[in-house]
């Protein structure tokens, strides 16, 4: 038994999903709620992003890299002679355990 090949898309845009498609999805997401509720819920209940884009830090890591970039921006008052040994090893110090922290949790809020 051979399965007829699906139209071709339409080049307006994308078709819409055939009966059988839909019984799929409808089983997929009967399957998921019954195997994880937790996440059907939270996937359920989420809100969008308010412009279509999630940030791709959540608040406290914005807030820390906030904090990062005020401590670097005052290490540029100390003197000039210990402004340039200082400044790339407080970079180090502070930016790479944020990427770390960043890589770690992923935004997800």
């Amino acid at each position: 038994m051979t399965v007829p090949a699906p139209p071709p898309p339409d080049r307006d845009g994308p078709r819409a999903l055939t009966p059988r498609e839909r019984a799929l999805l409808a089983r997929i997401e009967t399957d998921l709620t019954e195997a994880d509720p937790a996440l059907a819920h939270d996937l359920a209940t989420r809100r969008p992003p308010v412009i279509g884009l999630r940030p791709p830090v959540t608040k406290v890591q914005a807030g820390l890299l906030a904090l990062i970039m005020v401590v670097l921006s005052g290490a540029t008052q100390l003197p000039e002679n210990l402004w340039w040994p200082v400044l790339p090893v407080l970079t180090l110090l502070l930016v790479v355990p944020w990427l770390v922290h960043c890589v770690r949790r992923p935004a997800t809020d």
